[in-house]
């Protein structure tokens, strides 16, 4: 499992913390810490200059949660179906190239087979085309899985870039910031 980002962290204490507030009492925080970066702002020291940089990102971020809330939750809603699907993904692309790689086996014996002279003239004629058509029969299964798994691999690929916007766009919401800002 992913480690927790930090970002992600301060806006579960966010959403904890002021999920049940409403819009004036988050203002009024909003106003306090205005007023006390403001307050401190006229000291030179180092300290201070750190507490004040804290205290201004924990502003930004808290009129970001405040204006953005309810479109972060839907993208983060989003977000966890979009992890969801991954996963099922990523699955079945597992399972397809497990298989894959079974009827490549499989495929690969049949073909020693019948490379073998010694062994083809033991064969009697049904044995012989039995095999002959098991080896096309296999051949077909292991083209479709392969394009199965081509098909999965680049659906876990878009489903990752998908997530990575989510990522961004609510971590951009919620710091207060504007996509489009460079």
């Amino acid at each position: 499992m992913k480690k927790e980002s930090k970002i992600s962290r301060v806006y579960k204490e966010f959403d904890t913390k002021y999920a049940g507030k409403t819009e004036e009492e988050i203002n009024k925080e909003i106003e306090n810490l205005e007023k006390e970066i403001k307050g401190k702002e006229h000291d030179q020291n180092e300290n201070l200059a750190k507490d004040i940089e804290a205290k201004k990102q924990k502003l930004e971020n808290l009129k970001g949660y405040s204006k953005n809330k309810g479109q972060i939750k839907g993208i983060k809603q989003y977000q966890t179906s979009l992890n969801a699907k991954l996963v099922k993904v990523v699955n079945e692309k597992e399972n397809s190239l497990k298989d894959f790689k079974e009827t490549k086996k499989e495929l690969n014996e049949i073909v020693k087979k019948l490379n073998n002279p010694e062994e083809t003239m033991k064969m009697t004629n049904e044995e012989y085309n039995a095999l002959l058509q098991g080896k096309e029969d296999l051949s077909k299964k292991a083209q479709e899985l392969s394009r199965t798994c081509k098909v999965l691999s680049e659906r876990e690929q878009e489903l990752k870039a998908k997530i990575s916007k989510c990522d961004l766009a609510w971590k951009t919401l919620f710091t207060n910031k504007d996509l489009l800002e460079k």
